[in-house]
């Protein structure tokens, strides 16, 4: 793979961090959950952790559908 066709690949990839902050009791038992970008704009909640993947999964098709208009990885 040549230089400039690996830069390439690399300019369409982004890093975007996202935080999950957990509240959880004593016995150690989740209350609720909330993933929430670096700016602390939240991404979206939880109760379980069996509906983390799907908070994942809306967020990734909103970037994504974002990414299509405009660049909105700064928004998080």
């Amino acid at each position: 793979m040549s230089k400039t066709t690996e830069a390439n690949q690399l300019g369409s990839k982004h890093y975007v961090t996202l935080l999950v902050r957990l509240l959880i009791d004593q016995q150690g038992q989740l209350q609720h959950g909330m993933v929430v970008g670096l700016r602390g704009k939240e991404v979206g909640k939880f109760r379980q952790l069996t509906e983390l993947p799907t908070v994942m999964a809306d967020w990734l098709t909103d970037w994504t559908q974002g990414q299509e208009s405009a660049d909105t990885s700064e928004q998080y």
